[in-house]
């Protein structure tokens, strides 16, 4: 059996403990069932693993001794990252966070269009279902969630590698991967 994954943000090698917060000690507790001497795995969402075991529950928190740290071996080639403008509908823009998480994008980029009905979002919300698909996926790595931006400035700027703009429209088109292989744009 798998152990369970948290999220561990400023998680420090050298500290040999971390306090879950309130909601994974919670999970950690009460939804799985977890005792004091029990195994769980830590990430810091920046390709960490850390391996450790609960020494101690106080007032419905629990603290993690850590036993070691290993870092997880990403692949030679950078993630994709997404840009998209922001759906009108709540569900759809937190249902397509969820699936790039779980794919394992780098980067998320919310775009300001003309077509666009919102031009902001809910960070705090976004950022607990990122990390939720970090989990669920059993990623180490948190996606970069990165501010509202519009879509010509997004264009506009400077980027290493390829670039993509999915689309209906007439014009260069094609399967991406081909696309790669030849090195176009």
């Amino acid at each position: 059996m798998e152990l369970p994954l948290f999220y561990a943000p400023g998680i420090q090698e050298t500290s040999g403990q971390y306090a879950l917060d309130e909601n994974a000690s919670r999970h950690c507790l009460h939804s799985l069932r977890k005792k004091t001497g029990d195994e769980v795995l830590l990430t810091d969402g920046n390709g960490k693993k850390f391996r450790g075991s609960i020494s101690g529950i106080t007032a419905g928190r629990c603290t993690v001794e850590l036993i070691c740290t290993e870092l997880v071996h990403l692949p030679a080639y950078p993630y994709p990252s997404i840009a998209i403008p922001i759906p009108g509908n709540n569900s759809r823009w937190e249902w397509l966070v969820e699936k790039a998480v779980e794919i394992g994008i780098s980067g998320i980029h919310p775009l300001k269009t003309g077509r666009s009905l919102k031009a902001n979002l809910k960070e705090t919300r976004i950022r607990q279902i990122m990390v939720s698909a970090m989990i669920q996926s059993r990623q180490y790595i948190l996606p970069q969630l990165n501010p509202v931006q519009a879509f010509g400035d997004f264009i506009s700027r400077d980027r290493e590698g390829p670039g993509f703009i999915a689309h209906c429209m007439e014009g260069n088109r094609g399967p991406v991967p081909e696309k790669l292989d030849r090195g176009e744009k």
